[in-house]
């Protein structure tokens, strides 16, 4: 027995055939084997349009299994085309979901590395591969088990600081989140910093969250285990560097000269146009929606930072802090100001460097390069300014001073 079917009286064969998600034209499969042929499905015409929920009901051996493979990309027809979203499938179909009839689960891997077994065949990282992972687990319930949840504290042991201090259990409890923005690379971006931890501003120096640590871990999530590596390395190799610089002035530190760093937002002002909040407010928008900053595009990045360009051309000449009546709220208020002109600056460098690299590396990913370029391989994208944006491409990871040099 086969299946045929028909595109009913109502559709043509026109463009409607082309705007669905799932088109076959004229399918035949047949499998040969030593002693026979069996043609498992002949001339099916089927046309599903997206949101529709459509069920293959026939006896074992009729073809419908036939069909989900040929749609998933798993098989090819021998006769005829098969589409997927307006376009003609000749691959593996990475966009669509398949379920078996039994669980198709390896035996002689965890549950964690069956999770995780799709995301390692598509070569996703492995600290990625591990979060999306947990977070499948989670959403099913399947980290209520004590050996499952030391094992995510083992591996998340900086996370789980904050809840132990607030006694809150993660596992059973909600708890409120608050974004802020978006990192360059996604974790791997930062201030860039030489190899003694100096920032561009003679004196200051840096560690942390807050520095590029491609030093450690390239383009990958440096979570776990390798952020407290580098925030206990970079901690202590900072503190080292500054006692290096403070005894390099000697007795005239109190005495010398000293220019502040600060550009935009550090001074007072009578009146303003916009608030810190309102500025705060127009960065997120555009950097925290998943539409706009996760499935990355250089067209939507290009309108982002047109938007950020526009805001610091328009406002920025004219920003600053407003005076308190006490100066506990002036620092705040302070602070508040500086932060959103960070906010703005800092999302203008991420757009520019996302839209500069044309591939996805990491993750970095885009929709309209979807694969990793080996030619910008060992490449860092370095990016600054405030008036205009600039950057700079450096084939080594001391950033710092291989791309722009300290200013003294």
């Amino acid at each position: 027995m086969n299946i045929r079917a028909t595109v009913p009286q109502n559709l043509t064969r026109a463009e409607p055939v082309r705007r669905s998600m799932v088109t076959f034209e004229n399918i035949s499969k047949r499998f040969d084997q030593k002693t026979q042929s069996t043609l498992a499905v002949d001339a099916v015409d089927l046309t599903i349009s997206r949101g529709e929920f459509v069920a293959f009901v026939g006896p074992s051996g009729c073809g419908k299994t036939t069909l989900l493979n040929l749609a998933a990309g798993l098989l090819k027809p021998d006769q005829g085309e098969v589409w997927y979203d307006g376009l003609p499938l000749n691959a593996v179909n990475t966009n669509v979901g398949y379920l078996t009839q039994t669980d198709a689960l390896l035996p002689w891997r965890s549950v964690l590395a069956n999770v995780t077994l799709p995301l390692e065949i598509r070569r996703v990282p492995a600290a990625e591969r591990r979060q999306r992972a947990f977070a499948i687990l989670d959403r099913v319930g399947l980290t209520s088990d004590p050996i499952t949840q030391d094992l995510i504290r083992k591996t998340h042991a900086l996370c789980f600081q904050y809840f132990d201090r607030k006694g809150i259990d993660p596992f059973k409890e909600r708890y409120p989140i608050t974004f802020v923005l978006e990192g360059t690379m996604r974790a791997g971006g930062g201030i860039a910093i030489d190899d003694n931890l100096q920032t561009r501003i003679a004196g200051l120096f840096a560690g942390g969250d807050v520095t590029s640590r491609e030093k450690l871990v390239g383009a990958g999530p440096p979570g776990g285990g390798p952020a407290s590596a580098w925030a206990f390395a970079t901690g202590h190799l900072a503190g080292r560097s500054a006692a290096k610089f403070a005894r390099s002035i000697g007795g005239h530190a109190a005495t010398r000269k000293v220019t502040s760093a600060a550009q935009v937002g550090g001074g007072p002002v009578s009146k303003r146009d916009i608030s810190p909040d309102e500025i705060i407010k127009a960065v997120q928008e555009e950097i925290l929606p998943l539409e706009k900053n996760y499935w990355r595009t250089g067209t939507g990045m290009s309108h982002s930072l047109a938007k950020f360009n526009a805001l610091w051309r328009d406002v920025m000449p004219g920003y600053g802090h407003l005076l308190q009546n006490d100066r506990k709220a002036t620092a705040r208020e302070r602070m508040r100001t500086r932060e959103a002109a960070a906010l703005l600056a800092a999302g203008r460098w991420i757009y520019a460097s996302a839209n500069d690299r044309t591939e996805s590396r990491g993750l970095h990913r885009r929709k309209d390069f979807t694969e990793q370029d080996p030619a910008q391989d060992g490449q860092h994208i370095i990016s600054g300014g405030l008036n205009e944006v600039w950057l700079r491409r450096s084939a080594h990871v001391n950033t710092l001073t291989q791309s722009q040099g300290v200013v003294h």
